[in-house]
């Protein structure tokens, strides 16, 4: 839940609902974009067109030194604008530019557009939510990255026997050429998480490999 939007939206609305009544040339984007933000249930969703309006509003809303009726109406005509711009249209879902991508630091690789990306529900903290995933616009994409936020998160349950799941945000290894290597990003998008073995029982059930020096690697098929 964004919670900031509990906090701000009701007022930012009843500024944009101003803003237009002065102005009555204000375009019918602006009107359709008053009525999906109020029927938002201010939950941030990959499908929800109402967290991309309402956090490209307040972060333009950052931008702007007024924070008049007239500047806040403005601020939404220029996040619409943009979004016509980069995609033809301006209901577009928070993962179709929220997105989680992993470039390969070896070779010093940027963000694109063009390359895979997983969509991600999460927002910033300043927006409120738990799900804190920090996406900024790599120059010249259209797309937002995420570069900080919730990474390793785990639930141990400290019982007779230690139990635990856990979810990485990318995978357990940083070679890309490795299955493990994003083999995480779908869980956690999706806020899931995998079984973390503990007990050494477990371990030896599910490993994949395993090595002592001076012995030849075992894998396990």
């Amino acid at each position: 839940r964004v919670l900031a939007a509990d906090k701000h939206l009701t007022s930012l609305l009843d500024s944009l609902k101003k803003g237009m009544a002065s102005n009555p040339g204000s375009s019918a984007h602006l009107r359709s974009a008053y009525d999906e933000l109020s029927k938002w249930d201010h939950r941030a969703t990959t499908a929800a067109v109402g967290t991309t309006l309402f956090v490209l509003w307040t972060d333009q809303l950052e931008k702007s030194k007024s924070k008049d009726d007239k500047s806040i109406t403005a601020a939404l005509a220029e996040v619409l604008k943009q979004l016509e711009t980069d995609f033809g249209t301006w209901r577009i879902g928070w993962g179709e530019i929220n997105r989680l991508q992993r470039p390969d630091e070896s070779k010093a690789e940027s963000f694109q557009d063009n390359r895979p990306s997983v969509p991600v529900p999460g927002v910033g903290g300043r927006d409120g939510a738990v799900f804190t995933f920090y996406a900024d616009q790599e120059k010249g994409q259209k797309r937002r990255y995420g570069v900080a936020g919730g990474t390793y998160v785990s639930i141990v349950e400290f019982a007779p026997t230690v139990k635990g799941k856990s979810v990485h945000v990318f995978g357990a290894s940083g070679d890309p050429k490795s299955r493990h290597f994003m083999d995480q990003s779908e869980l956690y998008a999706r806020g899931q998480f995998k079984p973390a073995w503990l007990e050494l029982a477990d371990i030896k059930a599910n490993l994949e490999s395993s090595y002592q020096p001076g012995k030849e690697r075992s894998r396990k098929n």
